[in-house]
């Protein structure tokens, strides 16, 4: 073998390699200590796991010829102990001694490769579980593994094994694109079930089979063989159908899934009495904006009284800004969903795929803030994608408000006051603002070589600018909350009545802030802690 490493297993029982074939011939990664002997053939240029059971405190011999690793770590299995990555081109463990200058050190991203939609979220055994979409073979979207991390805090977060993997032919078949796309989670009678979508489709986009599968687990992280529930589709519904929400709603369970009819975007009904046995009851709402061509990523809850649904949009025409995500607030009756408000959940365009832990008492959301992914610059970050700060929601004046968690001050310390105008040299963190008075002025957040971030308030209306682009709201500012990241900012207008979520990404960034609100404008500057 050309590349020989040695690693030492510590109280780890188990390996796993994710590599794949570097060129037309088969690659080969054999595991060698005395007498154990473990190897496996890469034959394709798409990445499969090796897995191997392991001894304890032992050291190993790890051979590698022709092939491209992508993702590395010892874990224990069926526990709850996190994962250690190991580098396999030195067998050190892979520490966050690089630092990449665009890599968010407060927002959750992947270890490496590429991040998209939450997916799975719930709280099970005391413990928050994140699974997100996952390619650890490339910062760009690829066929979708399932990663899972979990938090007791919401905010830090331990790496846990990967969980499902794209399809056998998938990996084979180089003209095919797909894998475990999203879903959501079901906590019921001390059982985890997680409900998602597989699909297969070609790699121009234009047509694709997707179906959904249920797997469940007694400890949140070990689970059962997939099952398939819900694959021949209704004839009004199109072929896109996916991100099955599911809940129990009185003595029956109900499954929404976001899809498309003739008509437009669309949300489908399915209903059991034994989460094995699924029966098509219509679609549950009818999206009657022309604009959107399908829906995704639907979740629902009920907050005070009211049903909230969440759905995500692309939108139909392409010079548009690619997605939107809509909340309504109404009620149901014989699976029909009743608008009685509706509104963005985020202006900012790069707030995608929001979904609702499952087994919570309260309604928190986390979402994928990495829409506009043909920004990134790959040389600068250890992955691409990143997820919001997790928020809070709440009715409020018959609108849906989004606020970060009370978990984050834990994270936060306070570093200065100011009143009037300030100069801050780096504003990095959490800025808050209380206008006591009628604000106007503008404050600069950040700039680089393409622009700068700013946000201008007048009488009634504030304005976010980045670099060329706009965004306006009309709205009495009372308070305002800029969560500042390397590469990325969450901005909450009057404690939640709105928000604005935008990545920025670029080769050279001044984080200075420069703010000249008056009069009667008051701020506050907190340091957040890397998570």
């Amino acid at each position: 073998m050309k590349n020989k490493t040695y690693i030492n297993s510590g109280a780890y029982d188990c390996i796993t390699i994710i590599a794949s074939a570097a060129q037309e011939i088969p690659g080969v990664i054999c595991i060698r200590s005395g007498n154990f002997v473990k190897d496996k053939q890469f034959r394709y240029s798409k990445c499969e796991l090796f897995t191997v059971d392991l001894q304890k405190e032992k050291t190993f011999q790890i051979s590698m010829q022709d092939v491209k690793v992508c993702y590395c770590y010892l874990f224990k299995r069926g526990s709850s102990a996190p994962i250690q990555q190991i580098n396999l081109k030195d067998g050190a463990e892979d520490t966050p001694s690089v630092v990449y200058k665009n890599q968010n050190v407060f927002h959750y991203s992947a270890p490496t490769g590429w991040l998209n939609d939450p997916v799975g979220l719930c709280f099970y055994h005391g413990l928050y579980h994140m699974f997100y979409q996952f390619n650890p073979a490339s910062q760009k979207w690829g066929d979708a593994h399932w990663g899972h991390v979990t938090s007791r805090d919401l905010l830090h977060w331990r790496e846990h094994p990967v969980v499902f993997c794209p399809q056998p032919e998938l990996i084979s078949t180089p003209l095919v694109r797909g894998g475990a796309f999203s879903g959501t989670a079901l906590v019921e009678q001390e059982r985890l079930h997680l409900f998602f979508t597989r699909h297969v489709g070609d790699l121009q986009k234009k047509h694709c089979m997707e179906y959904t599968v249920t797997a469940d687990s007694v400890d949140g992280f070990s689970f059962s063989e997939e099952r398939t529930i819900v694959k021949d589709l209704p004839s009004e519904l199109g072929e896109n159908f996916r991100d099955p929400k599911v809940w129990r709603e009185g003595d029956e369970w109900l499954m929404l899934t976001g899809t498309e009819t003739p008509e437009g975007a669309a949300i489908a009904i399915h209903r059991s009495k034994d989460l094995t046995t699924w029966e098509y009851r219509g679609i549950f709402y009818r999206e009657k904006e022309r604009g959107y061509l399908r829906a995704e990523c639907p979740s629902i809850i009920k907050i005070s009284g009211k049903y909230v649904l969440i759905v995500g949009y692309h939108n139909r025409e392409k010079e548009k800004i690619r997605r939107d995500t809509v909340y309504y607030i109404g009620s149901f009756e014989n699976y029909r969903f009743h608008v009685e408000h509706k509104g963005l959940l985020d202006y900012g365009k790069d707030f995608y795929a929001a979904q609702i832990f499952a087994g919570l008492e309260r309604a928190v959301l986390i979402a994928w803030v990495n829409d506009r992914h043909e920004y990134h610059i790959e040389k600068l970050c250890r992955s691409n994608g990143a997820m919001s700060l997790p928020r809070k929601l709440w009715i409020e004046e018959e609108r849906l408000y989004s606020y970060p968690t009370e978990e984050l001050v834990l994270a936060e310390t306070k570093e200065a006051c100011f009143t009037g105008p300030f100069t801050l040299k780096d504003g990095r963190g959490h800025l808050h603002f209380d206008f006591t008075e009628e604000p106007s002025g503008t404050a600069v957040f950040a700039g680089s070589e393409s622009g700068r971030v700013s946000v201008t308030v007048s009488k009634n209306r504030i304005q976010i600018t980045m670099d060329d682009e706009t965004c306006g709201l009309e709205t009495d500012l009372q308070e305002l909350d800029v969560y500042l990241d390397n590469s990325l900012l969450e901005i909450f207008i009057n404690h939640g009545m709105y928000a604005f979520t935008r990545r920025y990404e670029r080769y050279e960034t001044n984080y200075e802030v420069n703010a000249a609100f008056e009069p009667g404008c008051r701020a506050a500057f907190y340091k957040i802690e890397p998570l």
